[in-house]
């Protein structure tokens, strides 16, 4: 591969600046969701405080469900930041921009400075990249490190250079998420030799790399065992088998998976299916075929799995904005098509923060993850640009222009209306925790009826649960509750009785529950769906904290 110009860095650079501001916009202003957010923020968190470098803890119980890599880095970020809103979600942020580098330089080794250029923009300004870029879950680092071991594969079954990196970051892909990461490497490898019709194994540096890749795991999963036994049969049968079989969460049907790659891939997806015939040769390398055999091996095996979630196929984003930037790098070379693309572009890269990936729409039995203002946004985008296209290959640049420009102008307002969605703060209990933090360091905080872990992370104090969240029940089978600070679901009368200073943090259903139950609770705070009372005794207590116990 030949040295890069100065002008070839600078369009590098100028991409990392669009990533950064795409994917970095508002981390540190908008509060961490509850759920898959506030787990992983909080197990950060408590690993960093009880020093516990083994076995994650949740409120207490052992957590073993995904492997520590991504808790070990959430530790650390907040180890040094503080138990702050950025800091977990430094982790996914920084493995979205390392992706934005592999790409490129991989597109650039194959197809020239031009491919790596568009599909660095792909990634960049696709869907699911915005949403798991922003937010707090494994899934992007799994992305990153599955990109990085089948790129450094690909090179050395190539050049014969670069095998040991692929082993490591195969390992610490593991370390992510489980063996997930050696199927995308496997299927990666077979498309490789199925379609160059040739497989130089001895590159691989097999067996150097197995005993690298071992040592890299070995550790952590032998002391994993000593400390917890049931370890292997949760992790690797329950969860894993468990998941693909439908033994776990996320029941989703057959073709959700296709529809959440889609709609990640968005608004580029919609480019790549209009256009399969636009170059044959293109669809006829095997470099290319080995692209979307990669990505299709993913979507597939997610199909199958009765286990689903738009999470689960960003790992297959990489080779298809790959295969985006291909095509875009030979389209852009002819006047007629030219124009077009590069207002698709623009609209792409317009709309791109405004994509979320929270809950709002529904179709048939499956959640799609995507704001319901992102969808609207990406149709535009489909239509406009496929106007646009129509018109450039008719030898219309002119109307073709104008198309786009339109594009982009008409996409922006249903944008805009996805960064409300996206920053709606009613799914955190940081507005009410913040308003009220005097309120609550003195009384012992309930969390009632809602599997939140926002509030133990915002106050940095420990919090009752009353109705235990799905998660702890594997965990509390193998510890002494005695010393966790669960309440019993009728057990909170009792938990009063003892305790006077006492606030409670539910949801407006669970309020109505209390009052029936609890009608001397008094409403102090309403934000969104959570909703403060307390008890008579804590509302006129004087501002001093009492300790816990």
């Amino acid at each position: 591969m030949t040295p890069m110009t100065r002008r070839e860095w600078g369009h590098l650079a100028l991409v990392l600046v669009l990533a950064v501001y795409a994917l970095g916009w508002g981390i540190a202003s908008r509060p961490l969701y509850h759920s898959d957010e506030s787990r992983y923020a909080q197990l950060g968190w408590a690993m960093w405080e009880n020093g516990d470098w083994i076995t994650p803890r949740l409120e207490g119980t052992p957590y073993i469900d995904k492997p520590p890599l991504f808790v070990w880095l959430i530790a650390g970020s907040v180890g040094i930041f503080g138990p702050t809103n950025f800091a977990p979600r430094l982790i996914p942020f920084f493995a979205a921009l390392a992706v934005v580098g592999m790409v490129y330089f991989a597109g650039r080794r194959v197809w020239g400075h031009a491919a790596g250029i568009w599909a660095s923009l792909a990634w960049t300004s696709a869907g699911l990249t915005i949403g798991l870029g922003r937010g707090v879950a494994p899934d992007m680092l799994l992305a990153a490190l599955t990109t990085g071991a089948v790129l450094s594969f690909w090179r050395a079954l190539d050049t014969g250079r670069g095998a040991l990196v692929g082993w490591v970051l195969a390992a610490l892909a593991f370390m992510t998420k489980g063996p997930i990461a050696f199927f995308v490497c496997a299927m990666a490898g077979l498309g490789y030799g199925i379609f160059h019709r040739r497989f130089p194994w001895r590159r691989l540096e097999i067996l150097v790399g197995v005993p690298v890749c071992l040592a890299v795991m070995a550790p952590w999963l032998f002391a994993t065992y000593k400390v917890c036994p049931q370890f292997f049969p949760r992790f690797f049968v329950s969860q894993n088998l468990g998941g693909f079989m439908g033994e776990v969460h996320h029941p989703q049907p057959f073709w959700a998976t296709t529809v959440y790659a889609v709609a990640g891939l968005s608004p580029w997806s919609f480019l790549l299916i209009p256009t399969a015939e636009h170059d044959r040769a293109m669809w006829r390398e095997p470099a290319v075929r080995f692209l979307l055999f990669w990505a299709l091996s993913i979507i597939v095996f997610f199909s199958l799995s009765v286990a689903k979630l738009a999470t689960y196929v960003i790992p297959a984003m990489p080779p298809l904005c790959l295969v985006c930037g291909v095509l875009l790098a030979r389209a852009a070379g002819r006047v007629r098509d030219s124009i077009a693309y590069w207002g698709f572009a623009a609209a792409a890269v317009g709309g791109a923060v405004f994509v979320a990936v929270h809950p709002v729409v529904r179709i048939g039995g499956a959640d799609i993850r995507i704001a319901s203002s992102a969808i609207v946004a990406s149709a535009i985008t489909a239509a406009g640009m496929g106007i646009a296209g129509a018109a450039a290959l008719r030898r219309r640049p002119r109307a073709a222009a104008g198309i786009a420009v339109a594009t982009v102008m008409v996409v922006l307002v249903p944008g805009m209306a996805a960064v409300r969605d996206y920053c709606d703060v009613s799914r955190s209990s940081q507005p009410i925790v913040d308003r009220n933090r005097e309120l609550l360091s003195r009384c012992r905080v309930v969390l009632y009826k809602k599997r939140d872990y926002t509030p133990t992370y915002y106050l940095r104090k420990q919090v009752y649960h009353v109705g235990m969240p799905s998660e702890l029940e594997y965990g509390l089978k193998h510890v002494d509750r005695t010393n966790l600070h669960l309440i019993p679901d009728h057990g909170l009368p009792e938990f009063l009785a003892r305790n006077p200073l006492v606030a409670v943090i539910t949801s407006p259903s669970g309020e109505a529950r209390l009052r029936e139950e609890l009608p001397h609770l008094v409403a102090v705070d309403r934000v969104g769906t959570y909703v403060l009372l307390v008890t008579p005794a804590a509302r006129e207590a004087p501002a001093t904290p009492t300790p816990q116990r």
